[in-house]
């Protein structure tokens, strides 16, 4: 929760992954958790892809961290989607899920950000 507690009841919510930018589908999470292959992925992936729906999205991998990172320095990522990594990103570390050093690496990719919303 956004708080950063866990949610303790039997519901089991469905979730829109929404992946993207080159990935079509647009699966369903309907378990309390699961995996999702990202090597169909050609450079970099994200889910919430244009921030759909309201949920916070805790990359693991330090690889698919690092893509997302080269694909800001290279202008492939909306602002959308840019603020929705930055606001992930800070929820999580506030929450002790991401190490802060991960923001700080994040951070360091909007060096010379041009959108007034980011």
């Amino acid at each position: 929760l956004a708080d950063g507690t866990e949610w303790e009841g039997d519901e089991v919510w469905h979730i829109p992954l929404q992946p993207g930018p080159d990935l079509p589908t647009s699966d369903v999470l309907a378990v309390r958790s699961g995996t999702w292959d990202a090597r169909t992925a050609k450079d970099w992936f994200k889910f919430n892809f244009g921030q759909v729906a309201p949920y916070r999205v805790l990359y693991a991998s330090k690889a698919v961290r690092s893509a997302q990172i080269a694909a800001i320095l290279a202008g492939q990522v909306s602002a959308l989607d840019r603020i929705g990594l930055l606001l992930d990103s800070f929820a999580l570390v506030r929450q002790g899920k991401l190490p802060p050093v991960e923001l700080v690496f994040l951070l360091a990719a909007f060096r010379g950000e041009q959108s007034a919303h980011v």
